[in-house]
């Protein structure tokens, strides 16, 4: 098995299968091309990286570059992994560790410290990314803004949309703005 960059697959629409199984995706290189060329994100890197055997695409990891704010408020660039798929027919034969290993390196050479890669814990490969090292994030930042006050219907509608287990502060938040 080789390991290629996906900007060195000479068929790029070799892809299509894998991201339509995998995420029921319809790849398209030339739309994708066209993205890539302008997302900040994805226009320096190599966009990912491709196994391939015998010819064919049977695993792929996407890698893109994260500009993140650490709690110092300064911008620190970080790894995002993406698109990790494997053919259902190579599963557990080394492919998505060997992919990701390859986009840890690819984040070591660019100097990041991080990298993130957004999954749930209901997920098949949620522990093969534990076995690699990644760990739950304890905290995500959220917020929203409740654009028009409708009055304490509008208030009960909310409260059954985000839930009674949302935290209390937000409650408060939420109250806090009415009120003003």
């Amino acid at each position: 098995m080789k390991i290629i960059p996906y900007r060195e697959l000479p068929k790029k629409e070799d892809l299509l299968p894998l991201m339509c199984i995998a995420f029921n995706w319809p790849f398209v290189p030339e739309k994708f091309e066209e993205i890539a060329s302008i997302d900040p994100r994805l226009k320096n890197s190599p966009i990912g990286f491709a196994a391939v055997e015998n010819g064919k695409i049977v695993g792929f990891v996407g890698v893109m570059d994260l500009k993140t704010r650490n709690i110092k408020g300064e911008i620190e660039p970080a790894g995002g992994v993406w698109g990790v798929a494997t053919f259902p027919s190579h599963v557990r034969k080394g492919i998505a560790t060997s992919l990701l290993k390859k986009s840890h390196q690819y984040f070591n050479q660019k100097g990041y410290r991080f990298a993130f890669l957004f999954t749930a814990s209901s997920m098949i490969a949620y522990n093969l990314y534990k076995k690699l090292g990644y760990k739950n994030a304890k905290e995500f930042p959220s917020a929203y803004k409740l654009i028009k006050r409708r009055g304490k219907k509008r208030e009960k509608e909310t409260e059954k949309l985000i839930g009674k287990g949302f935290p209390k502060f937000t409650t408060n938040l939420l109250k806090t703005k009415q009120a003003s």
